[in-house]
């Protein structure tokens, strides 16, 4: 299952034109990761269950009176926490993380606001931050 603020964002405006919903499962996921190489990353994602995105045209928010920061107070009633964002020009991304009552298992929500569109993507499964912190030390060494 989604979380209630994802199922929201997808109501609002999964009929909409230009609006391209996604899911898939963690076995997906992770064979994407393997064929392109990313043993490390096909790792840390080893407990995902399933993956969902949803890409929606920047102007559908004007057009229904909605607002990214809006979204974000709704992820907050929806005990998501903000762990990480960056930016870098007018493209801002950030990371926010459920956890579930009475599971090993998280929601994390990526959120990518750029002017033309926006991009949240909804992630059920558990992500070994270690094994991706690994993988970001090995490039730094390579580099």
């Amino acid at each position: 299952t989604q979380s209630k603020s994802f199922e929201a964002l997808e109501h609002k405006f999964s009929e909409k034109e230009d609006v391209f919903c996604f899911k898939t499962s963690g076995v997906v996921a992770r064979t994407v990761l393997w064929l392109t190489g990313e043993h490390e990353f096909k790792r840390a994602i080893k407990k995902v269950k399933n993956v969902r995105l949803i890409t929606i045209p920047r102007s559908h928010f004007s057009q229904n009176r909605v607002s990214v920061s809006g979204f974000k107070k709704v992820l907050a009633r929806d005990t998501y926490e903000e762990i990480f964002e960056l930016r870098e020009g007018k493209d801002r991304v950030s990371i926010y993380l459920q956890s579930i009552r009475d599971s090993d298992l998280n929601r994390y929500l990526i959120l990518i606001d750029n002017p033309e569109e926006v991009v949240a993507v909804e992630i059920k499964g558990y992500i070994d931050l270690e094994v991706l912190g690994q993988q970001d030390d090995d490039l730094a060494y390579k580099l």
